[in-house]
Parts: structure tokens; sequence; C-alpha cells
């Protein structure tokens, strides 16, 4: 989703200068800064992520884009969940990741085809999640997106950005929204990008997911103690981008107090 900011609405066009302004004093503060977005599925952290790299030109971090291409090619390659073999793509991926600028979202190659549109369905998302619980497959993979941390700073987008990841990471966002509200999103994403979807079938999906994620025993699904806390369910995506811009902005300022809706 590529959302466009107007440059005509003052407050946006304030909080867009602000945000520039405060990318340039993490710089000098810090050697390479970090920004952790982590939340839920539909939660609105991916494309805030890409709103906040694309504006701040920082490099951009998606880090479920290496679990849904392992569980593609486990997927295209019949390896099974538990087998040495899934480790090993997890070590040595056969699939490399392209994008025309660092704060752009990348696409997925594999064998010479484009995968991005097929690593981005819910099918291949659950399986990512099944895999994400696999203590080898989360190391191997987590050394990659290290190697992300690039001057000028790193904008990590996931689900243990801030508490596992990138635990000293300058600045931490959390994202929450109602489940309805995220499986109406999906949903709405599903039809547009294949024009059939079932809200109930999408909903029931990414509850099971949450819950998943957040039980399992290696990095559950969880806000870091330090995080900043933005509920996007009654906000829309320019809404939340604000708010989160003005979360960082005062927690740069006052570094003890958190941001909640």
């Amino acid at each position: 989703m590529n959302i466009k900011l107007s440059t005509k609405n003052v407050h946006i066009g304030k909080l867009r200068h602000q945000l520039r302004q405060l990318g340039k004093s993490l710089q000098r503060e810090h050697v390479m800064p970090v920004i952790t977005i982590d939340g839920p599925a539909a939660s609105g952290k991916g494309v805030i992520a890409g709103m906040l790299a694309q504006e701040m030109r920082w490099n951009l971090l998606d880090s479920g884009v290496f679990y849904r291409a392992v569980a593609y090619v486990a997927q295209e390659r019949g390896v099974e969940r538990g087998q040495v073999d899934l480790i090993e793509l997890a070590r040595n991926p056969p699939f490399f990741l392209c994008r025309p600028a660092p704060w752009l979202p990348p696409s997925v190659f594999f064998e010479g085809r484009d995968i991005t549109r097929f690593v981005r369905t819910e099918e291949i998302a659950d399986i990512a999640s099944k895999i994400a619980t696999i203590g080898e497959v989360r190391g191997a993979l987590m050394l990659r997106m290290l190697a992300e941390k690039n001057t000028p700073g790193l904008i990590a987008d996931g689900r243990d950005m801030g508490t596992v990841v990138f635990p000293d990471a300058t600045i931490k966002i959390f994202t929450v929204s109602q489940l309805e509200v995220r499986a109406k999103r999906r949903f709405e994403q599903a039809m547009e990008d294949k024009g059939e979807g079932s809200l109930l079938g999408i909903m029931q999906t990414i509850q099971m997911r949450d819950r998943r994620d957040e039980m399992r025993a290696i990095a559950p699904l969880k806000p870091a103690k330090n995080a900043i806390i933005i509920d996007s369910s009654q906000m829309t995506v320019v809404e939340t981008f604000c708010h989160v811009v003005s979360g960082l902005i005062g927690r740069n300022e006052a570094p003890l107090h958190s941001v909640t809706k």
C-alpha cells in the first residue's frame, strides 16, 4: 500500500518537517539509530513503517518478508515443518530481496521469478507464523535482519523487533487495533488483490495467529516495556501516521513518557 501525504495540509506539512528534523537529530546522537514498530497482523505497522522510512529516507526492514519467503520456498519444495531442510532454508536462503531504494519495500525473487505477490498471501502468512516458532529458524533469520542495520538509520517492522532483535533501539512503537478492524482491513485487501475473500475466515485466521504469536516460547509477541503504544482502531492510515510521528517527537523530547490513544 502506497499512501501519499498531502503537501497542502498545514498540520501534516509541519509534522513531516518535524519528522525529518527528528531524523537528523537522532543521526547526530546515534551512530545508526533504530526505530522499531511491532504489533499483530493488520495493526498498521507495515504501512506506517514504510511511510516513516520514505519520509526520513532511512533503511526499511520488513522482517515478516523473510519468514514468508522461507514459508513459500518450503511449500514449493515440499519441506515439512521441523525438518532439518527447513532450518537449512533459513540459514542459506535460495531467495533474494531486491529494492530500488533502501527505504522502499523489497521484491522477493526465487529461481528467477518475482514471488512477491505470492509471499503476501494469507496462506503463506499462516505458514510463516508456524515456522516462526522454530528457534533455529528465528536465529538464522535474525542474523540477516541485523545486517539490515545501516546508516543513516533503520525503521524495523515486525513482532519482536523492539524486544529481541533490536532491544537497544532508539525508539520503540507497538501498534494495536481491534480484531474486527484488522480482519476488515485484510478482507478489503484480499478483495482488492483477488476479488474474493471471507471476512469470517480471515478473522479466525488472524485470531489463531495472534494466539500462536503471543504464546510461543521464543520471542512472543508483546510490547517492549518502554514502547509507545498506538491504537489505530478508530484512525485512518494518515491519522495513525500523524499520531505515530507525534509520539516519536514527544518520546525524543521526553524519553520517560509513552503515548497512548
